[in-house]
């Protein structure tokens, strides 16, 4: 198939630049020519899903602007009139070209403690750029709703240091105040307990943007325990079976207390299931971890 050109503008062959696919289209490397850069390209059939429109995850994430977060630059659709009279939507996403691969991909690496230190600390930066409202800009308090390996892309700078990017905002929920209305979405492995059982787990019924930190405990204990923490669907458990788990499987306690400093107190922090008591921000864990290196090198 000959390249494609897109709105005048964005270059592509669907043969030979296909990223990835998922269950809600297909990414593509494409070349901005008015810009001059490579970037990466969304394309979602607006007829295959109901509840998902990539325009309105793009209109709540083309605004944000942080270094641990995938920037979205561009979003446009297209219309064809099919023999039947209906119209069929296609839409198109542009954001940041992140080459290096996800989060799972790199962890697999098996990297070492002080790097994925780093790493941790660029997400935790990220989440709580997006969990601080701005009225600069009209940002809100964004919950990303799905922290998981898969919507973390790992970038690497001139020097080959890997900077993580938080991707695909396509449930996050913004909210002006400090709390929002418990809607039952995500992933269920890194779903957290307030997610499934808001009366029971949530502040009031409501969610706090701690709920993105017990996503963060969740992937880390996976990797550092190298097992998973409440089980997976690829390895034959159903998504009731995974959240029967988040709820009343026995937390490894023993286990995450004898990690290495300081992922025993960050993951200990985060898998705390009553929302309330669990820590509250990205902000609170970034000045742990602060506190904890600042101690490493008086002892230098």
């Amino acid at each position: 198939m000959p390249p494609i050109t897109l709105n005048n503008r964005y270059k592509y062959n669907p043969d030979t630049d296909l990223l990835g696919t998922g269950g809600l289209g297909a990414v593509y490397k494409a070349y901005d020519v008015q810009q001059e850069r490579y970037v990466a390209i969304k394309k979602f059939n607006a007829a295959d899903s109901l509840r998902y429109s990539l325009k309105a995850e793009f209109q709540k994430s083309i605004h944000f602007s942080h270094g641990n977060l995938v920037r979205a630059y561009d979003f446009f659709s297209t219309n064809f009139t099919l023999p039947t009279g209906e119209t069929h939507e296609t839409q198109y996403g542009v954001m940041e070209l992140i080459a290096g691969g996800d989060l799972a991909k790199y962890l697999k690496t098996k990297p070492p403690l002080p790097e994925l230190l780093e790493v941790v600390k660029g997400i935790l930066r990220g989440l709580a750029y997006l969990h601080t409202p701005d009225p600069n800009t009209d940002k809100g308090i964004v919950i990303h709703r799905d922290i998981k390996p898969a919507n973390i892309l790992i970038f690497r700078n001139n020097q080959g240091k890997p900077i993580p990017k938080i991707t695909d905002f396509n449930i996050a929920k913004e909210n002006t105040h400090t709390l929002s209305t418990v809607t039952v979405v995500g992933t269920p492995e890194y779903m957290s307990p307030e997610q499934i059982l808001p009366n029971t787990y949530a502040a009031n019924g409501k969610l706090l943007p701690n709920t993105d930190l017990w996503a963060l405990g969740v992937l880390l204990c996976d990797h550092l325990l190298n097992k998973s923490t409440f089980g997976k669907r690829t390895s034959g458990l159903t998504p009731g079976e995974i959240t029967h788990n988040v709820l009343n499987h026995p937390l490894p306690t023993t286990d995450i207390q004898n990690l290495s400093a300081p992922f025993n107190q960050i993951v200990a922090q985060c898998l705390v299931r009553n929302a309330q008591q669990r820590i509250q921000s990205a902000k609170e864990l970034l000045a742990m971890i602060g506190r904890y290196e600042n101690s490493e090198k008086k002892l230098l």
